[in-house]
């Protein structure tokens, strides 16, 4: 067993799975979590009688890598076998007033027809980018054309982030799913797809097309207790420590590492590594670093409704992106038609607003579902969760300002290993998931 002692700061999936490969590596970890259990929205739920709902992710998918894969879900996936296996995730999209059953990419085909012909024209007389772009904006009008930014990408990002296209980064939409849209048949899209070029912005008709070979699972018990189990293996382990309710009152870089004082501690502890999955601007403040304020940058919350009804659903997708901006709904999670529970038929409303912003009446979400056609019936309950935590607007100041502090702190520190959307502003857990094995597979303190 390896002698040295490393820190991780922050329980959230990041956090929890690098302590568990440190583990197996040897090292003697230290969890430090700030709040009563670890986690983050992804270890929280919410039940009414049979019927969960998750928090955070919904689905758990494979990495691809056999190493990765059997940490998280055992070898030959025996972790898995009380679980769900889907076969074909079936996802759907809502815009221009058209349910899209077949696939959740942005289906344009149902905007009115000037605007429609007017994209296309725009679209199919783009020539391949040869310049850096600067924002969404810019991206979005060069490979797509002006039509397509004002009459769909510009009201979505509004919609979503609350801000203009003009000052997102260029990636902002992928956060989204909007990495390519539907455009016309199956015939033509064929066609458009065999340029590579184009094969990057139009999208398959169908999810069964260019499906991916990654196993998806779905916890019978949610993805809560996943993350829970996640805790009891890292706890398995008797060089294993957690503190939970704790946090970093000062931190200082040695030679041979890092004295860490916690708020918990009368005495300061020396770490041979810190992995640290927590808000970069906190490290930047504890270790006392010349850099410049994260100002000008923008929140967004997410508000979840929970319904249960008293009818089955009238389409028998998992989930659908809203992608409509005159309505508040972005993702809908259609619980039982994969998980099903007796008392009733369960879905998850996901509804992004301002801090500033009221939370909407649970009577105007409702609304909206059934104005998708995705349910019927009576309502026979309800319960809205508002997130204390939220995200920050993926704007290009936000972009410059975290690469330029992060690469301030790892140059200060080079036993500092930066992980979790926190450090790289991955917002997807299989992303999160993937980058932490790649920065710690090989890493060695």
């Amino acid at each position: 067993m390896k002698s040295q002692h490393i820190a991780v700061v922050g329980g959230g999936i990041a956090g929890l799975l690098s302590s568990l490969l440190l583990l197996q590596k040897g090292y003697f970890v230290t969890l430090i979590e700030s709040s009563e259990s670890t986690g983050g929205l992804l270890g929280r739920s919410y039940q009414w009688e049979d019927c969960l709902f998750d928090y955070g992710t919904h689905f758990l998918s494979s990495t691809g890598h056999d190493w990765a894969d059997e940490i998280l879900y055992g070898k030959n996936f025996e972790k898995t076998q009380d679980w769900i296996q889907v076969p074909v995730l079936r996802s759907g999209s809502y815009f221009a007033g058209r349910l899209n059953s077949d696939s959740q990419s942005l289906d344009i085909r149902g905007l009115p027809t000037d605007i429609y012909q007017a994209i296309c024209t725009e679209l199919l007389s783009r020539e391949a980018i040869t310049v850096p772009v600067s924002s969404l904006n810019d991206w979005v009008v060069q490979c797509f054309g002006e039509q397509m930014n004002e009459h769909v990408y510009a009201p979505m990002m509004r919609k979503f982030y609350g801000v203009s296209s003009d000052v997102l980064e260029p990636s902002a939409h992928l956060l989204l799913g909007l990495s390519r849209i539907i455009l016309g048949s199956d015939f033509i899209t064929q066609q458009i797809k065999k340029s590579p070029y184009f094969d990057n912005l139009i999208s398959y008709q169908s999810r069964e097309q260019g499906a991916s070979k990654l196993k998806v699972f779905y916890p019978r018990t949610g993805v809560s207790e996943w993350v829970a189990n996640l805790l009891t293996e890292c706890q398995s382990y008797t060089n294993f420590n957690l503190t939970l309710n704790d946090r970093v009152d000062s931190l200082d870089t040695l030679a041979e590492g890092f004295e860490l004082q916690l708020s918990t501690q009368d005495t300061a502890q020396v770490y041979a590594g810190l992995v640290w999955t927590a808000p970069l601007p906190l490290l930047g403040k504890l270790l006392g670093l010349p850099s410049e304020p994260m100002t000008g940058l923008t929140w967004r919350r997410g508000d979840l409704y929970h319904f249960v009804f008293d009818t089955p659903f009238l389409s028998d997708l998992y989930y659908v992106m809203c992608y409509q901006p005159d309505l508040h709904s972005y993702r809908i999670t259609l619980y039982s038609n994969f998980n099903p529970g007796k008392a009733g038929y369960h879905c998850t409303v996901e509804v992004v607003r301002g801090f500033e912003e009221d939370t909407l009446p649970v009577e105007l979400i409702e609304a909206e579902l059934r104005e998708m056609g995705l349910v019927q019936g009576k309502l026979i309950h309800s319960q809205v969760s508002v997130l204390k935590t939220g995200f920050p607007v993926n704007s290009i100041l936000f972009g410059e300002q975290t690469a330029a502090l992060a690469s301030l702190l790892e140059s200060h520190a080079p036993r500092l290993v930066l992980a979790g959307k926190n450090a790289s502003r991955q917002f997807f857990m299989k992303d999160v998931i993937n980058q932490v094995f790649d920065l710690l597979k090989d890493k060695e303190f």
